[in-house]
């Protein structure tokens, strides 16, 4: 459908957003943090190196961002994000980008479970850490039945000094990471808790595989404003 430019205002004047990316036809929906872009490099690496007709678990999906670019190549992206005032501008995003096969879920990120069914793959880009336990909700993530996780996530190193330590100790591994401080729920891009941990480069690789998807390919590392953040693609052993 060709939306007008009147129709188009009301979209955007419908939700407060934080976000904003281009529709099909370039013009902007959102406000906030932009892409100008309708590509996005972990969203193309799902597509280059999964192929299409893929079943989708989207982890903290916020207000459909990437969820739009997903849904044209997948026969499903279930969408989890937990702040209902995200969940509405990411229906106006849906419906403005004509997406139909997306199933929005409110729920917290630390309560997915095996009973969400099959997924071909774990979409989880910005999410980790804002959590408090990442090492828990990773061993969730490993215990879905999904063949593949892309994960994009800050993680810590010794030059973070004003981050304290701290060690997360599960099934008596000991896995070392940094405390950040959160903005709380009223920032959209926030963790709900008032801290979270971010482990070091080494523990989550050694985690990712420890949770059964040892192949790991690098998709990016570099260094951001907020911190080092790394880009990745995990699978299951065939």
């Amino acid at each position: 459908m060709k939306w007008t430019d009147e129709q188009l205002a009301e979209f955007q004047k419908a939700h407060a957003w934080s976000t904003a990316r281009p529709i099909p036809d370039g013009r902007m929906l959102g406000a906030g943090k932009s892409n100008a872009s309708r590509v996005d490099s972990r969203v193309e690496a799902v597509r280059t190196r999964l192929g299409e007709g893929l079943r989708v678990l989207e982890i903290g999906a916020c207000e459909a961002q990437h969820t739009v670019l997903l849904a044209p190549f997948c026969k499903e992206v279930v969408a989890l994000e937990v702040r209902p005032r995200n969940v509405a501008g990411a229906l106006i995003r849906q419906l403005v980008n004509e997406v139909t096969n997306v199933r929005n879920v409110v729920m917290d990120v630390r309560d997915v479970t095996a009973a969400m069914g099959r997924f071909d793959l774990v979409f989880h880009v910005g999410v980790l850490y804002h959590l408090m336990n990442p090492v828990e909700h990773l061993f969730q993530i490993g215990r879905l039945d999904t063949s593949a996780l892309l994960l994009d996530t800050h993680y810590a190193t010794e030059d973070l000094k004003k981050f304290p330590d701290r060690k997360i100790v599960q099934d008596g591994v000991t896995w070392r990471t940094k405390l950040y401080r959160e903005r709380g729920w009223s920032d959209a891009f926030s963790g709900v808790e008032s801290e979270s941990a971010w482990l070091y480069r080494d523990d989550l690789l050694s985690l990712i595989s420890a949770i059964g998807f040892p192949q790991i390919e690098i998709l990016r590392d570099e260094v951001e404003r907020n911190g080092p953040r790394i880009g990745l693609l995990a699978r299951r052993k065939h």
